[in-house]
C-alpha cells in the first residue's frame, strides 16, 4: 500500500511541476511576444502540442 501511495505522490508532483513549467512558458512567451521572431512560431506550436499530449497522457494514466 505504501509503494502505491509513493508512486501516486510522485506522479502528482511530476504533473504539478510540468504544469508549472507550462504556465511559466506561456507567461514568458506572452510577455516577450514582440521580440520572438515569427519564424519560430511553428517550433513553439510543436513544443506546446507535444507538452499538451504529455499532460493528457499523464491525466489518462492517472485516471485509469
Amino acid at each position: 500500500m505504501t509503494s502505491a501511495f509513493m508512486i501516486g505522490t510522485l506522479g502528482v508532483s511530476a504533473a504539478n511541476a510540468f504544469l508549472a513549467h507550462n504556465l511559466l512558458v506561456i507567461y514568458s512567451l506572452g510577455s516577450m511576444m514582440a521580440i520572438v521572431p515569427s519564424a519560430m512560431d511553428p517550433y513553439l506550436f510543436g513544443i506546446g502540442t507535444l507538452e499538451a499530449i504529455g499532460l493528457l497522457a499523464m491525466l489518462w494514466t492517472a485516471t485509469r
